[in-house]
């Protein structure tokens, strides 16, 4: 895992939010599911772990999804799609290399779980990235250490990627307690890349 956190000019967003939304511009041209992503275009930053190319409401409505779905947002990249709470270093995004073989690294930072309760707000925690590789246009998803979500917790993760549409693939389909199952595909060190079709 890179820890993007601590790498030269890093920008660090999200920090100490809790269902927030920030917006960053696309580092250099990228490519998401035959989509353009133009050099300096919008990129919208979820702190619940996930990253959308369509502005989205970064609150209540979007504290998880199901993968795949039409219903907004859709464009998007769901590291670990679930209701967490940023810690002090937030999201960390950072650009390493050069053209034509950069990486552009978002870090949710030691994120924790939501619960659902009142009296215990936050369980858990989850360190995890996805790093766009200008080369090939794949994506790496990498866990640092997922300590799972407490049983309590009113959303389980998606994991996945979608296209404009809602078409896509999910390692992890995600949605609301008792809809969807545990996102056991994705554990402490799990690592796996998305690459586009020939």
């Amino acid at each position: 895992m890179v820890s993007a956190c601590t790498l030269p000019g890093v920008q660090r967003i999200l920090a100490r939010e809790d269902d927030a939304l920030a917006m960053i511009a696309a580092p250099f041209s990228m490519q998401l599911f035959g989509t353009p992503i133009l050099s300096g275009a919008p990129l919208y930053v979820s702190s619940n772990g996930m990253v959308s190319i369509m502005s989205f409401d970064g609150g209540e409505a979007t504290i998880t999804g199901t993968i795949p779905t039409a219903t907004a947002p859709n464009g998007l990249i769901a590291a670990y799609w679930a209701d967490l709470v940023m810690g002090p270093d937030g999201v960390c995004a950072v650009t390493v290399g050069s053209a034509p073989s950069r990486r552009f690294i978002l870090q949710w930072s030691n994120g924790l779980f939501y619960s659902g309760m009142t009296a215990m707000p936050t369980a858990g925690s989850a360190n995890f990235e996805i790093i766009y590789n200008e080369s090939d246009a794949s994506i790496d998803f990498i866990y640092g250490t997922i300590t799972g979500q407490p049983a309590g917790a009113p959303t389980r993760a998606a994991v996945g990627i979608e296209n404009l549409a809602g078409m896509g693939l999910a390692i992890c389909p995600g949605g609301r307690t008792g809809v969807a199952p545990e996102c056991t595909a994705v554990t402490s060190g799990t690592r796996f890349r998305l690459a586009p079709a020939p």
